[in-house]
C-alpha cells in the first residue's frame, strides 16, 4: 500500500515536470512567434514611414570638382537648371586651406576657457592650473 501511494506521488511528480516544460516550451514559441511579428512589422512600418515623409536629403546632391575660384552659385544653379530642370537651392561648402579646421579649434578652445572660468568663479577661485594652460595654448 504504502508502494503504491509512492508511485502515485512519483506519477504526479513526473506529471507536474511534464506539464511544467510543455508549458515553458509553448510560452517560448508563443514569446518567439510574437518576436518574429514584430521584428517583421516593425520593418513593414519603417518602409511605410519612410515613404511617407520627405526630407531634403531624398533631393540634395553633393557635386566636387568645381573650380577653387572664378565661379559663383547662381552659375552652378543656372547650368544645373538648363541640364536637369528647377533647382531650388544652390550651397558652397569649400575648405580654405584647413584654415576652417584652425578656427573650428580656436572655437573649441574658448568654449573651453569659458567652461573653466565659469567653473573657477562657481568655486571662488581666480584661476586655475588648467586655465592658465589653457590660455597659453
Amino acid at each position: 500500500e504504502s508502494e503504491d501511494k509512492a508511485n502515485d506521488q512519483l506519477d504526479t511528480v513526473n506529471l507536474e515536470k511534464s506539464l511544467s516544460v510543455y508549458f515553458d516550451a509553448s510560452i517560448s514559441v508563443l514569446v518567439f512567434i510574437t518576436l518574429m511579428y514584430l521584428a517583421f512589422h516593425n520593418k513593414r512600418e519603417a518602409a511605410r514611414m519612410q515613404s511617407k515623409f520627405v526630407s531634403p536629403a531624398n533631393f540634395a546632391v553633393e557635386v566636387t570638382g568645381l573650380p577653387k575660384q572664378g565661379i559663383t552659385e547662381d552659375e552652378v544653379k543656372e547650368w544645373f537648371t538648363e541640364n536637369f530642370g528647377e533647382i531650388a537651392q544652390i550651397s558652397f561648402a569649400r575648405e580654405f586651406d584647413g584654415t576652417l579646421g584652425i578656427y573650428a579649434d580656436q572655437a573649441e578652445l574658448m568654449q573651453q576657457i569659458k567652461k573653466e572660468e565659469r567653473r573657477c568663479q562657481l568655486k571662488g577661485e581666480e584661476t586655475s592650473k588648467k586655465l592658465e594652460k589653457l590660455k597659453t595654448k
